[in-house]
């Protein structure tokens, strides 16, 4: 059996999540859902937790998004499936009653974006590249990451950011 590609640590009452891909940057595919569901389940469960870090494993990324490898062999209707599964777990993080908190270790761009937008705060490093980049690959950011942008950071700081932005950009996150 492969190692989980999100795994959820508690210690005390601080929770992490690490997305945990690194040779594929922390990509998103449907083992990745899968596994997020898993983890966001088990951390409802648990009343202890007051905090949560969510994090990618590797120094190059935080989380480059959708596996394009795997999007490539989806129809359009699973394409569309696994991107409203993904909202549905990022609208969860933003829902969740402690504060999360998106340490971007790197790249974050399309849904690793979305991801981190989702979250309460972000902590970014100075490595940190990011941005909506499905529009550059002609693919819509299907997991609420523009709305939530844009109120976030309003229209202005936004529109810059769909597309892709360096480190010296994202602390306008």
């Amino acid at each position: 059996m492969n190692a989980a590609e999100v795994r959820l640590a508690v210690e005390g009452p601080v929770a992490t999540l690490t997305l945990d891909r690194p040779a594929a940057l922390n990509a998103m595919g449907r083992r990745f859902a899968d596994d997020l569901e898993q983890a966001l389940h088990d951390l409802r469960a648990r009343a202890d937790v007051r905090a949560v870090v969510v994090t990618g494993a590797g120094e190059r990324a935080f989380s480059v998004g959708g596996d394009i490898k795997e999007r490539g062999a989806m129809s359009l209707d699973e394409r569309w499936s696994h991107a409203l599964r993904l909202g549905r777990c990022f609208d969860e993080i933003e829902a969740f009653p402690a504060p999360v908190i998106a340490a971007i270790n790197g790249f974050a761009l399309g849904g690793g974006m979305e991801l981190a937008v989702a979250c309460d705060i972000r902590v970014a490093s100075d490595r940190a590249e990011v941005g909506l980049t499905e529009v550059r690959i002609g693919v819509f950011p299907g997991a609420g990451g523009p709305v939530r942008l844009t109120r976030l950071v309003g229209k202005g700081v936004a529109g810059p950011l769909i597309g892709f932005s360096s480190g010296d950009r994202s602390h306008a996150l």
